[in-house]
């Protein structure tokens, strides 16, 4: 049910796309993004945060990446790394990094899926961009 919110959430056309940056939002979002992974570590399943979904899906990609300072600022790790901690609900945790690192670093994210998906049996298959 969460992985569906939140794919939803991503794809919906409520996402503000604009350049403007509240900096006491982004912060009071690192603080919850911060309490919703310690309630995970105590158990609690991290999808049961509604924070979660509504911060990764409404927020534009200069807020999250603002966010994403904070949180480290605040917390001194990057989300994540602390999101790579829960095993307990590992399918769920994965979806979120995955959301996360495609949202914060696109260039990034997909320079490291490309990686991933050139590997076969253990050889690299050198691929050329055509740019």
């Amino acid at each position: 049910m969460f992985a569906l919110q939140l794919l939803v959430g991503l794809v919906s056309a409520y996402r503000y796309e604009g350049p403007r940056v509240n900096e006491e939002a982004a912060r009071a979002e690192a603080e919850a993004l911060g309490a919703a992974v310690k309630s995970a570590a105590g158990g609690k399943l991290l999808a049961e945060n509604g924070d979660v979904v509504r911060i990764l899906s409404t927020r534009s990609k200069p807020h999250l990446v603002e966010t994403l300072r904070h949180y480290k600022e605040i917390h001194g790790r990057g989300l994540e790394e602390d999101l790579g901690g829960h095993g307990r609900e590992e399918e769920t945790t994965a979806l979120l990094l995955e959301a996360v690192l495609c949202l914060a670093a696109p260039a990034k994210y997909f320079s490291q899926v490309r990686q991933r998906t050139t590997m076969i049996r253990g050889r690299r298959i050198i691929l050329m961009n055509m740019e």
